[in-house]
């Protein structure tokens, strides 16, 4: 079995982040916000980041700004 060097490592990464930047290049971006009075702005707030994967899936983004959680997911895959 071949050993996973840094180099390699390195690869697989840009790999999989040029894959996932051409997927959001081509699909359309929605976005949700709802209120969430344990959000403060600037962190990735556990209950928002899983309320938003578990309403418009794994690939969804939650972020946390002033009491407000908002959900960025793609549109093109509902």
């Amino acid at each position: 079995m071949t050993k996973l060097t840094s180099a390699n490592m390195f690869l697989l990464v840009l790999l999989v982040s040029v894959v996932w930047m051409t997927s959001e290049v081509g699909g359309e971006r929605c976005q949700v916000v709802w209120y969430d009075a344990g959000c403060d702005e600037g962190i990735y707030d556990y209950s928002c980041v899983q309320e938003c994967k578990r309403q418009y899936g794994f690939w969804a983004f939650g972020y946390c700004k002033v009491s407000l959680c908002e959900c960025n997911y793609s549109c093109t895959s509902y």
